[in-house]
């Protein structure tokens, strides 16, 4: 898993290319540092939900691919 790389991807190109998208809410972290989920639909934090394809295998390797290329 490469999140710092994942969320890039999402936000430089259409993230709906990729993952299908939570339907808003609010990410919450408590006192100890848990975190959880509150749907709301006036919340401003939403997901990526991983779809099947392209996979995770997938992303992988457009992410490898964006890595290793010059600009």
């Amino acid at each position: 898993m490469s999140w710092d790389q994942t969320a890039v991807l999402a936000a430089v190109r259409d993230p709906e290319m990729y993952w299908d998208i939570s339907e808003p809410g609010r990410a919450v972290v408590d006192k100890e540092g848990c975190n959880s989920w509150i749907n709301d639909p006036n919340g401003q934090h939403t997901y990526l939900i991983e779809r099947e394809e392209p996979g995770p295998s997938r992303i992988e390797k457009i992410i490898e691919k964006l890595m290793v290329s010059m600009p």
